[in-house]
Formats: structure tokens, sequence, C-alpha cells
């Protein structure tokens, strides 16, 4: 079974599309964000994870808070960036280079944490993945 990674917001409106410097940034890394739009961290999503990334320890405390199921598997993205400080700031509302330097961090933090899972390769192994933000941007 695949790795299936999922994006979760503590606070959003769902249904909305990407934030237009998210998705500028996305277009620049030849991503597309078309089909992305937001959706609220919920307790099924939580069951059903194995794995829920935040970037904040504030993120962190209140996920483990409203979802009590979620305790032992929130982690801090910015732990597998050796380079950087634990807390990667969310660049919302900020000029599109904050958002270039966040990039750089996640896709670092991200490379290493698929290492660490075993899963930089095309066969990924099976689980789930739950990254949750303030904002689901």
């Amino acid at each position: 079974m695949p790795l299936t990674v999922k994006s979760a917001g503590l606070v959003t409106t769902p249904g909305k599309p990407a934030h237009a410097n998210t998705q500028a940034m996305a277009k620049e890394q030849h991503l597309s964000l078309a089909e992305h739009v937001t959706t609220r961290l919920h307790a099924d999503l939580v069951n059903q994870s194995d794995l829920i990334i935040v970037m904040e320890i504030a993120q962190k405390d209140r996920v483990q808070r409203l979802y009590p199921a979620s305790r032992g598997k929130v982690v801090l993205l910015g732990y597998f960036d050796p380079k950087g400080p634990l807390e990667i700031a969310d660049p919302f509302g900020t000029p599109l280079d904050n958002f270039k330097i966040c990039f750089q961090r996640v896709a670092r933090c991200c490379d290493n944490l698929a290492d660490r899972l075993g899963v930089n390769d095309s066969k990924s192994r099976a689980g789930h993945v739950s990254a949750a933000s303030a904002e689901d941007a």
C-alpha cells in the first residue's frame, strides 16, 4: 500500500483554493495546486493517520488537546532539519520571498523525513501521514 499524505488545517474554511502566494511558489517548482482545496483537521483523519506533522509547538499542543488519540503521532516538521529552528513559521500574509524561504525549509524537512521513513523512492511503504497547519493554505 503506498504512502498517503493529506493536508489539513486547524483554522480554515473547508473548500478554499491554495493561497495565491502558495500557488505561485508551487508553479515555480513545477507543481500544480489546481486540485487542492482546504480541509479542516477532524477526528476521523486523526484516527486514520499514523503520523501527524505540524510546524509549530502550539499546533502540536492544540492537536493533542483537541484529539487525544493523536498523542504519540504528532511531530514537528522542523525536527527533520538540523540547519534550522524547530518551528517553521507560517508565511501566510507575508511577501512571496517568505513563501520561498518556507518552501525550501519544508522541502528539506520532507526529504529528510522521507529518508527516515524509507520512502524517498518510487516504492513507498504503507502508512498515512497528515500535515496539520494553523491555516491550511
